[in-house]
């Protein structure tokens, strides 16, 4: 794992500026004044959030996302998009509502090992993650870590790390969004 870990922090800032890149892509507005936690406390924001958690209540509402390879599948609301895209050493599943104010990515990268990824792991191969409030999750039977954490462009984030047949999945969104995405991952499955 040491010898992956330059990997892993390149990864993780590559996320990041991915994550930006794509909802700039797809938003033609624009908000440079406001913050991401301010943008995220919104009445618009809070709205589609509503929206969407309703919508993964009822599964006509909802679109599946397959990936081939590795092979998983999950449910989402149908008021949010899903893409995918080859980024760094690895590949990024981005989930995005309209206007880019719900979000969600999931990156995926080759590991070394097949383990339980735990806090104390994390904490051991990469010392300077925040990461506030961890604990033990399941996601399609699989153990990972779940953890809340703040990064300077995102604000509070919400974060699900987890190792799968020799790969890594580090799936990311805002803290305020925490509910949605234990929700989206409560349909997750492994094929």
């Amino acid at each position: 794992m040491k010898k992956n870990l330059p990997y892993i922090l390149i990864a993780i800032i590559l996320i990041i500026v991915g994550f930006f890149a794509y909802k700039s892509y797809q938003s033609n507005k624009s908000y440079p004044s406001y913050s991401a936690d301010n943008q995220q406390n919104s009445k618009e924001t809070k709205k589609a959030l509503e929206t969407a958690q309703s919508q993964m209540q009822k599964p006509e509402e909802q679109n599946n996302y397959t990936h081939p390879d590795p092979n998983f599948s999950f449910q989402y609301p149908k008021t949010m998009n899903a893409a995918s895209f080859e980024e760094g050493e690895g590949e990024t599943v981005l989930l995005q509502g309209q206007g880019g104010a719900l979000g969600m990515q999931i990156y995926i990268s080759d590991f070394d090992e097949d383990i339980t990824l735990t806090a104390e792991r994390i904490k051991k191969d990469l010392p300077g993650t925040i990461m506030n409030q961890p604990k033990s999750v399941s996601v399609g039977n699989i153990t990972g870590t779940a953890f809340l954490s703040t990064d300077e462009s995102l604000g509070q984030t919400y974060e699900v790390w987890l190792v799968y047949n020799k790969h890594l999945y580090q799936i990311l969104s805002y803290a305020s969004q925490k509910d949605l995405v234990d929700k989206i991952l409560a349909t997750w499955s492994w094929q």
